[in-house]
C-alpha cells in the first residue's frame, strides 16, 4: 500500500438554494461534511436526505459561512488513510447542509468524488454539479455547483503554541495536544546536533522512538534529562517521517511549571509551508545542490522524490499591527432605575462589519434599508473585543484597549491585509445581573475612528428598535493610534521566587522571548525592526496571561541576561537586560501613556532593511564569482512579499506616496536588471572563440536564469526566450564549424566539435525541449567533416587522373586548388581529433591525397609546366 498522504483541499460553491427566509433576507448558512461513501454509489438511494447512522459519522466538517449562497470555505487538511485507505479511486461523500440555530441542519445537496477526481477537477472552470435531496433522474432541480479551488497531496507545516485550554503543569512533563485534523508523530530528544540537523520538509534521518498522536489526542512526554535542553520534533504520520515542526524547550528549572503545548495547522499563515511530493522524474535545472533550510529536496519516500515547499495560495496576513483605542460615551440612555437615580453600567463590543454573511443592521442582504428597525445587537459569534464595564455612569470613560488589526482583517478568512477602510460594528450594552440590555450601536470604519480621535468630533450612536426616535448619546474617540505598543519588563512582586527566571505575559497578545547570545547581538536588535533569524531552541512563546520559564542553563557563565521580546511577526517590540540570577518578572504594555515599538519611522526603516538584505543575498548574478541557490531566490521573494505587505500599511500610517522613496519599487527593478544582465551574458556567449570553459559558464548562467524566472515569473517568458536563443546558438556553432572546414581552418572546426561534444553531455541539454538536439548537431558536424575530407581526397585523385599531354593541360587555378586541398589534408593529418575521428581512418585519406598530388606533379613535369 502507498505511504500515507494528506490531502489539502479548498472548496467553494455557487448558486446554492435559499434555505433561510427572514428579516435579514433570503440566504443560507452552508457547511459541508466529508465521510466515507457507505455504498451510496453502488446502491443509490433515490430518496437520499443526508441522514446517517452513528457508524457513518463525518470524519471532516468545514466551518459554516453565514448568509451566503456562494460560499468559499477555508483550506482543510484531510488524512486519506483514515478516509479512503489510500485508495484514490474510492468514492468520498461530500454532504452540504444549511446550519440552523434552533433546529437540526437542513440537507441541501451532495456529490460523490474520488481523490483522483478531486485532483483532476481543481481550477475555476471545472464546475461539479451537486445532486439534490431525494435525487431523481426524472425531476432534477438545480442546487448549485461545487468548485475545487485548490487540491494537493502534501504535508502541511505544524505550529506549536501554548495551549490556552490547559494550565501549566508542575514538574518536567510536557503535555502536547494534537489540535489538527490529521494524525501526527511526536519525538522528544536532548541532542542539539540532531535538532540542528533536522530540516523542515525533509525526513528526520536519525533513528529514534516516537509517539503516535491521533487527532484531539493528548500525550504526556517525559524529558530524557532534567539537566539538558529538550527538543520536540513533530513528524508526518507516514513511514518517511517528514519533519513538520521542531521546537526547543530549554532546560527544566526545578520547581517550575511546564507550559502545555498545542499543535495546529494555520494553512493561511504567511510563513506556513506545504511540503508536496515531487515527481520521480529528474529535478529541474538548478535543483541540484540548491536550496537550504525547509525548502531543500531530500531523500523521499519509496515512491521516489523528496519533499519541497509549495507556495500557499492563501493571502498572507502581513505584519502584526494593532490599534490602541480609547473611547468614552456621552449621554447614554438610562437602563437601571433606583433610589440613587437612573444610571447604567455600560460596556461595548466590537465585531467586524464586513465579509461573507455580514448584513448591515436594519438592512437586507442587498443593502436596502428595512421598513422598520429590528436590530437588537444579537449575534451568534463571539465579540472580537469586549471592553471593561463602567458602573453607574451615563458618561463612561472606558480603558484603552488593544485591537489586533491584522487578526481583525482576517477573522474567519474574511478580509485582506490591514485596511483602515474596513468597518466595525460597535454595540453598547448595559451590564445586568441577569440578561444584559442592548443600549445602542454604531457602524463605523477604522479610518473614521482615527479621524475622530484627531478632530474630537462626536460619533452619533443609533437606537435599538424600541427607542428608534430617542437620542441614545454619542461616542468620542480619545485615542486611536495605529502601530504596536512597546512591551516593558517589570518585577512580579506577587509571584513566588523561582529557581530560574519566570516571565508572565500580562499583555493581551502572544509574545516571543528570545535570549541574545551576547551583548553585540542584543545591541544589534532594533526595537520596531523584524528579527529574521531566530534560534528556536532559544525561543520561548508565551500566550496572553500565561507564564514562561527561561532555562537556568542559559544563564551560567554570564552576569547579565539579554532578552529580546518579539511579536508574532518577529518584530522586536521590547528589549531588557537583566541580572543573570533567578527571579519573577512580567511583560506588560502601558496602553495609556506608553511608547510604540512599531510606528511610521519603523515602517520606513523596515522597508529599507528588507531591500538591502534581499539585494545582499542575490548579488550580481551575472558574475562568475556569485553563486545562486533556490534558497537565495526564496529569501529575496520573502523580503519582497514582506515589503509589499508593509507598503500597504503606508496609508495606515499616513505615508501615502512614499513608496518609491523607500525602495519598494526597487525589488522588481533590481530583479529585472539582474535578469537582463543574465540574458545579455547568455547572448554574448561565443562558444567557438571564447577562452576557458565557455560551456560551463553558459550552464551556470542558464541555471541562474531558470531559478529566477521559475520562481518569479510563472509563465517563464524570459527563460523561454533563452531556450530559443540556446537552440539558435547550437545551430550557429554547427554552421560556423562547417564554414571553418570549408575555409581550411581545421583547428577551429576541431574546437567546434569539442564544444558541441561537451555541450551534448552537459546540463545545457536540460534547457532544450529536445535533450538530444545538441548531440544530433555534433553527429552532423562529424559527418560533415568526414564528407569534407573525402571530397578533398577525391578532388586530388580525380585531378591526377586527367590526361595532360596538351601544353596547357593544367591551369593556374587548378594548381591553386591542389595547393589548398593538399594544405587541408596535411592540417587534418596533424590535427588532434580528440576522439572525434578515428586516426586510422584519417591517415589513409591523407596519404591517398598526398599520392594523388605526387601523380599530379609528375604530369605537370611531363606536360612541360612549371612546378608550383
Amino acid at each position: 500500500m502507498a505511504e500515507e498522504r494528506i490531502l489539502i483541499i479548498k472548496l467553494r460553491g455557487t448558486n446554492f438554494p435559499v434555505k433561510d427566509s427572514g428579516i435579514e433576507g433570503n440566504a443560507a448558512d452552508p457547511f459541508y461534511e466529508i465521510r466515507k461513501d457507505y455504498n451510496l454509489g453502488s446502491n443509490p438511494r433515490m430518496t437520499y436526505e443526508g441522514k446517517h447512522s452513528k457508524s457513518e459519522k463525518a470524519l471532516y466538517k468545514s466551518e459554516k459561512i453565514k448568509q451566503n449562497l456562494n460560499p468559499e470555505w477555508q483550506q482543510m487538511a484531510v488524512d486519506l488513510k483514515t478516509l479512503c485507505g489510500m485508495d484514490f479511486q474510492r468514492k468520498l461523500l461530500f454532504d452540504i447542509y444549511d446550519w440552523d440555530r434552533f433546529s437540526s441542519p437542513d440537507f441541501m445537496s451532495y456529490v460523490e468524488l474520488s481523490v483522483d477526481e478531486i485532483l483532476q477537477k481543481q481550477g475555476t472552470d471545472n464546475a461539479i454539479t451537486l445532486l439534490p435531496p431525494g435525487e431523481d433522474t426524472k425531476h432534477k432541480q438545480n442546487v448549485g455547483e461545487l468548485f475545487v479551488v485548490s487540491a494537493q497531496l502534501a504535508f502541511p507545516q505544524v505550529h506549536l503554541t501554548a495551549n490556552a485550554n490547559k494550565k501549566p503543569t508542575k514538574g518536567p512533563s510536557i503535555h502536547v495536544t494534537n489540535s489538527t485534523t490529521i494524525p501526527l508523530k511526536v519525538r522528544i530528544g536532548n541532542s542539539y546536533e540532531e535538532y540542528n540537523a533536522a530540516q523542515l520538509g525533509k525526513p528526520i534521518g536519525s533513528p529514534g522512538d516516537f509517539i503516535e498522536l491521533d487527532v484531539d489526542a493528548c500525550a504526556v512526554l517525559e524529558r530524557q534529562s532534567k539537566r539538558a535542553d529538550t527538543y520536540l520534533f513533530i513528524l508526518s504520520p507516514n513511514s518517511t517521517e517528514i519533519v513538520l515542526a521542531k521546537h526547543g524547550l530549554g532546560t527544566y528549572v526545578e520547581g517550575s511549571k511546564t507550559t502545555a503545548l498545542s499543535l495546529s495547522l494555520d494553512l493561511d499563515a504567511p510563513d506556513s509551508a506545504i511540503y508536496t511530493l515531487q515527481s520521480a522524474t529528474a529535478p529541474p535545472p538548478g535543483a541540484e545542490g540548491g536550496g537550504g533550510g525547509g525548502g531543500a529536496a531530500g531523500e523521499g519516500p519509496a515512491e521516489g522524490g523528496g519533499f519541497a515547499p509549495a507556495p500557499s495560495a492563501a493571502k498572507s496576513k502581513g505584519f502584526k499591527v494593532t490599534l490602541s483605542l480609547k473611547l468614552r460615551g456621552n449621554d447614554l440612555p438610562i437602563k437601571d432605575e433606583g433610589i440613587l437615580g437612573g444610571k447604567s453600567d455600560p460596556y461595548y463590543e466590537i465585531r467586524p462589519a464586513f465579509g461573507p454573511g455580514y448584513v448591515t443592521p436594519n438592512h437586507d442582504v442587498n443593502g436596502r434599508p428595512l421598513a422598520t428597525r429590528v436590530y437588537a445587537g444579537k449575534h451568534s459569534d463571539k465579540a472580537f473585543l469586549k471592553s471593561d464595564v463602567v458602573k453607574n455612569e451615563l458618561n463612561p470613560r472606558w480603558k484603552t484597549h488593544l485591537l489586533d488589526l491584522t487578526e481583525l482583517c482576517h477573522l474567519n478568512g474574511r478580509g485582506g491585509l490591514v485596511d483602515l477602510n474596513k468597518r466595525v460594528l460597535i454595540d453598547v450594552w448595559d451590564k445586568d445581573m441577569n440578561a444584559d440590555d442592548f443600549m445602542c450601536y454604531l457602524e463605523v470604519s477604522l479610518q473614521e475612528l482615527v479621524d475622530a480621535a484627531e478632530s474630537k468630533a462626536p460619533l452619533y450612536l443609533q437606537a435599538p428598535p424600541e427607542g428608534s426616535k430617542q437620542s441614545v448619546g454619542r461616542l468620542y474617540v480619545d485615542k486611536a493610534v495605529v502601530g504596536f505598543p512597546e512591551v516593558q519588563v517589570r518585577d512580579n512582586r506577587g509571584a513566588a521566587s523561582p529557581d530560574g527566571l519566570k516571565l508572565t505575559n500580562k499583555t493581551p497578545v502572544l509574545l516571543q522571548v528570545v535570549m541574545a547570545e551576547n551583548l553585540e547581538q542584543y545591541n544589534a536588535a532594533k526595537v520596531g525592526v523584524a528579527l529574521h533569524v531566530i534560534e528556536q531552541s532559544r525561543n520561548t512563546m508565551i500566550s496572553a496571561g500565561r507564564d514562561g520559564t527561561i532555562s537556568r542553563m542559559l544563564m551560567q557563565g554570564s552576569t547579565s541576561l539579554y532578552l529580546m521580546i518579539l511579536n508574532e511577526s518577529n518584530v522586536v517590540v521590547g528589549k531588557k537586560s537583566l541580572p543573570s540570577g533567578p527571579g519573577a518578572r512580567e511583560l506588560y504594555m502601558d496602553l495609556e501613556s506608553g511608547s510604540f515599538a512599531f510606528s511610521p519611522n519603523h515602517v520606513h526603516e523596515q522597508l529599507q532593511t528588507n531591500y538591502q538584505e534581499a539585494v545582499a543575498k542575490i548579488g550580481n548574478v551575472a558574475s562568475d564569482d556569485v553563486g545562486l541557490t533556490d534558497a537565495d531566490i526564496r529569501f529575496f521573494k520573502e523580503q519582497m512579499k514582506r515589503s509589499e505587505e508593509l507598503a500597504l500599511l503606508l496609508p495606515v500610517f499616513g505615508l501615502q506616496g512614499q513608496e518609491d522613496t523607500m525602495g519598494l519599487a526597487s525589488f522588481e527593478a533590481y530583479l529585472e536588471r539582474q535578469t537582463e544582465l543574465l540574458q545579455r551574458e547568455v547572448l554574448r556567449c561565443d562558444l567557438l572563440s571564447s577562452e576557458g570553459d565557455g560551456v560551463k559558464r553558459e550552464v551556470e548562467l542558464l541555471k541562474k536564469l531558470h531559478m529566477i524566472d521559475q520562481q518569479c515569473d510563472p509563465q517563464m517568458k524570459l527563460y523561454g526566450e533563452m531556450q530559443e536563443a540556446l537552440h539558435s546558438q547550437m545551430d550557429r556553432l554547427h554552421d560556423d564549424s562547417v564554414q571553418a572546414l570549408q575555409d581550411l581552418r581545421v583547428d577551429t572546426a576541431v574546437k567546434g566539435l569539442s564544444v558541441l561534444q561537451a555541450a551534448s553531455s552537459s546540463e545545457l541539454t536540460k534547457h532544450l525541449a529536445d535533450p538530444d538536439y545538441i548531440a544530433s548537431k555534433y553527429q552532423s558536424l562529424v559527418a560533415k567533416l568526414k564528407e569534407h575530407l573525402e571530397s578533398l581526397k577525391s578532388s586530388l585523385v580525380a585531378l591526377s587522373a586527367r590526361n595532360s599531354t596538351a601544353p596547357t593541360g593544367f591551369s593556374d587555378e587548378e594548381a591553386e586548388n591542389v595547393k589548398a586541398a593538399l594544405s587541408g589534408l596535411i592540417q587534418s593529418g596533424q590535427a588532434d581529433w580528440q576522439g572525434h575521428l578515428d586516426p586510422s581512418w584519417v591517415g589513409p585519406i591523407v596519404e591517398a591525397g598526398k599520392g594523388a598530388v605526387g601523380a599530379y606533379v609528375d604530369k605537370l613535369l611531363a606536360g612541360g609546366q612549371e612546378l608550383l
